[in-house]
C-alpha cells in the first residue's frame, strides 16, 4: 500500500516520474530564465553604449579616440591611456592615480606624441596644471579633480578598451 500510495500522489502532483527529473527540469528553466535576463540586459547595455556614441556631446572624445587610433603606435599609446584612466577610475580615492607627469618618456609618448592623446585625457576629466619642481624637467601635469564626476573616465574607459582590448 504504502509505494502505490506515494505513486498514485506524484501522479496527482503531476511529476509522473522521479522528483529528481522535477528538479532537473526546474534547474534547467530557472538557467533559461537567466540566460534570456542576461541576454535582455546585454541588449539594453549595448543599445545605450550606440546612443552614447550618438551622443553630440561625446564627439570631441570620439574625435580624439579616432586620432589615437590612427597613430602609428596606436596600441601602445591606448594600452597606456587605458591604464592611466582605468586606474583613475578603479581608485578613486588613490591620488597617486590621480596625477600623470608629463616628465615621464613613456607617457610623454602616450599623451604628448600621440595625436589625440592629451585630449582623451581631458574628456576624461583631466586638467593641464604647471607644478614647479624646481626647475627639474617638464612642469606639466594632468590632476583629476577629487570631485570629479566618473561618467566621462567610463566613457574613455569604454572607448580605448576597443583599441587596446589585451589591456582592458
Amino acid at each position: 500500500g504504502g509505494a502505490a500510495a506515494a505513486a498514485a500522489a506524484r501522479l496527482a502532483a503531476g511529476a509522473g516520474g522521479s522528483s529528481a527529473d522535477d528538479m532537473r527540469r526546474q534547474i534547467l528553466a530557472e538557467r533559461e530564465r537567466r540566460r534570456a535576463a542576461m541576454l535582455k540586459e546585454k541588449e539594453e547595455r549595448e543599445r545605450a553604449l550606440a546612443a552614447e556614441d550618438e551622443d553630440p556631446a561625446m564627439a570631441p572624445l570620439n574625435d580624439a579616440v579616432a586620432r589615437v587610433a590612427a597613430h602609428a603606435d596606436a596600441e601602445a599609446s591606448a594600452s597606456l591611456l587605458l591604464r592611466i584612466v582605468g586606474n583613475a577610475l578603479n581608485n578613486p580615492g588613490e591620488p597617486k592615480y590621480r596625477k600623470v607627469r608629463l616628465a615621464n618618456p613613456k607617457i610623454a609618448a602616450a599623451v604628448l606624441d600621440t595625436d589625440g592623446g592629451l585630449v582623451v585625457l581631458e574628456c576624461a576629466g583631466f586638467r593641464l596644471v604647471f607644478e614647479d619642481d624646481g626647475g627639474e624637467g617638464d612642469p606639466r601635469v594632468m590632476v583629476l579633480d577629487d570631485a570629479s564626476d566618473p561618467a566621462p573616465l567610463s566613457a574613455a574607459f569604454r572607448r580605448l578598451a576597443r583599441l587596446a582590448p589585451a589591456a582592458a
